[in-house]
């Protein structure tokens, strides 16, 4: 009996890593339309997902000449299903002396799922000289999250007032990963990572998201902030947009 559990048990182990292997993504990486953007090293991509990462592949077509300029190459690699992905490194073989500026990656899932993340800054990657970085990574943005307003319950501020208790609101707000932040007067206020905060003094609030893990962190762009004009025992506020 218990040798019929353990074949049992490896049967489904076995089944379960070949479908986490089995999920596929599509990449393709459009090198850069300058003179030396080109590259003849090795590529490696990783993929950052929401429950997980693809780690570290090569991308190369075998009997072609990969990453000319102005080109796209397209890849197909395999690997766990991690959900939306986030973020794409690449990142440059450490053999010989090199560069490779890329213009833009793509990565379309199974589910047909695709992000487009570019290289707006035009870094180069290298093979560790001249100063250069040998890896690249980008993020898909943020969606900037909302505030909402509401009553901060029976506690009272020393003038008798009750609180405004503001909420950050965002699509993310489920994630695990998920930390808040707040400002007053676009001044970050130190130790407010909760995605709710209760105000007692005049000012204008914003919010923000952050997404960090142990390999990226990404932050999201200040929600429009609302200005509380005074405290009263109504506490009156007016949307105003910080631009």
């Amino acid at each position: 009996m218990k040798l019929m559990i353990e074949i049992i048990l490896l049967f489904f182990n076995i089944l379960l890593s070949v479908q986490a292997a089995d999920y596929q993504y599509d990449v393709s990486v459009k090198t850069a339309d300058e003179e030396g953007a080109n590259t003849n090293a090795d590529i490696y991509v990783t993929l950052y997902g929401e429950s997980g990462k693809v780690d570290n592949e090569k991308i190369d077509t075998d009997h072609h000449n990969d990453f000319e300029r102005n080109i796209v190459d397209n890849y197909t690699i395999s690997g766990a299903n991690i959900g939306q992905i986030r973020c794409v490194d690449i990142r440059i073989g450490d053999r010989g002396y090199d560069d490779y500026l890329f213009k833009w990656v793509k990565v379309k899932s199974n589910s047909g799922k695709e992000i487009t993340l570019y290289n707006n800054e035009s870094v180069s990657i290298a093979t560790g000289h001249h100063g250069k970085p040998s890896n690249l990574t980008l993020c898909s943005p943020v969606e900037t999250p909302t505030i909402v307003v509401e009553g901060g319950g029976r506690k009272r501020n020393y003038l008798g007032i009750p609180p405004v208790k503001l909420t950050c609101k965002s699509e993310l707000e489920n994630d695990t990963d998920v930390k808040y932040g707040w400002k007053r007067n676009n001044k970050e206020i130190a130790g407010e990572t909760s995605s709710s905060y209760c105000i007692s003094e005049v000012g204008t609030f914003t919010c923000f998201v952050i997404i960090q893990t142990a390999s990226y962190r990404v932050t999201s762009n200040d929600s429009l902030g609302v200005t509380i004009a005074r405290l009263t025992t109504k506490n009156i506020f007016v949307p105003y947009n910080n631009g």
